[in-house]
């Protein structure tokens, strides 16, 4: 017995629908790998991470707390992390403020090309983290 040729249409678009389903039921389906999730979990607590900074907690107490809460990165893999967080964020125009007082807080001179430090002092460069209100540094 021969399909007609609505039939064959019919059938042939009953597959494709059944393909689309699968592929879009296994797209669903997959996770990220380890590296991206710990991406997804540095840009979720970055605000913080550059608060703490800003108090001058030293980088390597927030990488040994960060390691014991689960988020195991290198001292390499966090400065790379915190450039591309902090570009990403200016890109999207978003600002990361003090809690307690309102202001700007800068990402710190450890993130900053060392050619654009010279000449300054390790005081200075602390100094410059956290501008006030009106742009200056404190």
């Amino acid at each position: 017995m021969m399909q007609s040729r609505s039939q064959l249409k019919s059938e042939r678009k009953n597959i494709a629908n059944k393909q689309i389903n699968d592929l879009l039921r296994g797209l669903n389906n997959l996770t990220p790998n380890s590296f991206s999730q710990k991406i997804t979990l540095f840009a979720k607590i970055y605000p913080q991470i550059v608060e703490a900074i800003s108090r001058r907690v030293p980088k390597i107490k927030i990488l040994a707390y960060l390691r014991s809460a689960g988020l195991n990165v290198s001292s390499t893999q966090f400065d790379a992390m915190m450039t591309a967080e902090r570009k990403l964020r200016t890109l999207n125009g978003e600002r990361i403020c003090c809690e307690s007082c309102g202001t700007a807080l800068q990402l710190p001179y450890i993130f900053e090309p060392k050619n654009l430090l010279e000449g300054m002092s390790h005081d200075t460069q602390l100094d410059e983290i956290c501008e006030s209100k009106n742009g200056s540094a404190r």
